[in-house]
């Protein structure tokens, strides 16, 4: 038999963590963000002002170096003993990270060279392609780019940045700080304040409609320096289990190579150990950038509820379905029961233990063939309710490792009962 010395191990890249941005990699996932969508001036002072600001902010941006760091740093914390204390707790602050993204229009009024970015979709904007996520075509309708609270028609955003951190306060002074700076320049600002839900008891980190989020998550492959064992996304498979050391963070999270989410490294490929083709930048300064989505969407909690129990209540009178009740039957839609809990392990009910273990709650095959509908959280729009009426969000299923994503969903607004 061959030691794990001698299996082909990929040999994974190190990424350039001090100029890559630490909400591409290795990702923010914290509980309390603020997004501030920013229209800018294009007057000539306001544009100098603008450029000023700029340059100013750049120190302030979480790089990915910064953040790996304040998350091994929370790992380590939540290890010591001590952490559990509430007064620890207060004692530690980390301050929040901050991330920026400029849209293409305000992109190319800023930068030389714009022109030059290859994506189709970035360029067009969420405007123009909102059909294609399903979004009403009917000027003045629910989901109709019209009625968008942000980046509607002739109010695209110029740049977005994101405040994240550990507490609803030093998020929201840092964000103030920032709007701030922007309105001296005569920028306009939209702003939208997510936290992980806390309002409902037993449900800490649940999205709108009762179900945990941010369960599945593929990880990063690369290394943040030279040493052989400094990856960026942590393993937790014994190097014994191959391949599925090679292939996985923990038990069942796919490890997806950097170019997925990073421009300038490889993609993934056919054989997910073997690093795919490198899209190069362009223009050169692309290299380390990446592409974020902001998409917010409405969940229509009491229509969602009321669809599954009218339809659990019609399919319990067919055969082979007596069992089905509007909570099992919501659970094979998302894929996963409130808790997290894999319908796929534990078809029968909710296991809450399952739910809240990392090691086992991925640990299990993804088929496109025989996993129900939605395999894990995912973001894209479905129609629920009679007639295809309404909106949620039901993210869709994983298919493939080059559909891979990572999302960081956070809810806004009050909760909603079941009605």
């Amino acid at each position: 038999m061959s030691s794990a010395g001698n299996m082909p191990w990929p040999l994974e890249p190190v990424l350039d963590m001090d100029d890559i941005q630490g909400i591409a990699v290795p990702g923010f996932l914290k509980p309390h963000q603020i997004l501030l969508g920013i229209r800018y001036q294009r007057k000539e002072a306001d544009m100098a002002s603008l450029r000023t600001l700029l340059a100013k902010l750049t120190p302030d941006i979480s790089t990915a170096a910064d953040t790996l760091r304040d998350r091994r740093e929370h790992r380590q914390l939540a290890k010591s003993p001590s952490s559990k204390s509430s007064d620890q707790k207060q004692k530690t602050v980390f301050p929040p990270l901050v991330a920026i993204g400029f849209g293409y229009q305000g992109l190319f009024d800023l930068a030389v060279g714009a022109a030059l970015i290859p994506s189709v979709a970035y360029k067009n904007g969420m405007v123009a392609r909102s059909a294609l996520l399903g979004d009403s075509t009917t000027p003045g309708t629910p989901g109709n780019p019209t009625t968008w609270s942000v980046g509607k028609p002739s109010e695209e955003l110029d740049i977005l940045v994101v405040v994240a951190g550990d507490d609803r306060k030093s998020v929201r002074l840092r964000a103030d700080e920032i709007v701030k700076a922007f309105v001296a320049t005569g920028a306009k600002i939209n702003e939208q304040v997510g936290n992980v839900r806390d309002d409902v008891e037993g449900q800490v980190g649940h999205e709108h409609f009762g179900f945990d989020d941010g369960v599945s998550q593929p990880g990063v492959r690369g290394r943040a320096s030279g040493a052989d064992d400094d990856f960026i996304t942590d393993r937790y498979v014994d190097r014994s289990q191959f391949p599925a050391a090679a292939l996985y963070g923990y038990p069942g999270q796919d490890l997806v190579w950097p170019g997925e989410f990073v421009i300038g490294y490889p993609q993934t490929g056919p054989d997910p150990l073997i690093p795919g083709p490198v899209l190069e930048p362009s223009p050169w300064w692309m290299r380390n950038g990446s592409y974020l989505v902001y998409r917010r969407l409405l969940q229509d909690v009491g229509l969602f509820w009321r669809t599954m129990r009218d339809e659990a209540e019609r399919l319990s009178t067919l055969p082979g379905f007596d069992k089905m009740d509007e909570k099992t039957l919501a659970s094979r839609l998302v894929g996963r029961w409130p808790s997290g809990a894999p319908v796929n392990r534990v078809p029968e009910g909710d296991d809450e233990d399952l739910g809240e273990n990392s090691f086992a709650n991925n640990h299990f095959r993804f088929d496109f063939q025989h996993a129900c509908l939605e395999a894990h959280r995912r973001q894209g729009p479905v129609s629920a309710g009679r007639g295809g009426s309404g909106r949620t969000d039901v993210p869709a299923c994983r298919t493939h490792p080059q559909g891979e994503h990572a999302r960081c969903a956070l809810g806004y607004g009050r909760a909603q009962l079941h009605l």
